[in-house]
């Protein structure tokens, strides 16, 4: 029953760390790497670092909780 709290926390945080990476990678200026008028290269781009960002800090924060219920 704990693995699926820890399974739907781990989906929350994801969803949410994404969600919240993406704004802030928004922000910054990548026009100036890629050529004009590639919005769809920058938006993709910008979408797989925040997928990755997410995916790396829910991770983390789930084998933290592992390693404290295991105590």
């Amino acid at each position: 029953m704990i693995d699926i709290y820890r399974i739907i926390l781990f989906f929350g945080i994801f969803l949410i760390i994404t969600a919240i990476s993406y704004i802030s990678l928004q922000r910054l200026n990548f026009k100036n790497l890629f050529k004009e008028n590639s919005t769809t290269q920058i938006v993709t781009i910008l979408l797989l670092i925040s997928v990755s960002i997410g995916f790396i800090i829910a991770i983390g924060i789930n084998e933290i909780l592992g390693l404290i219920m295991n105590i």
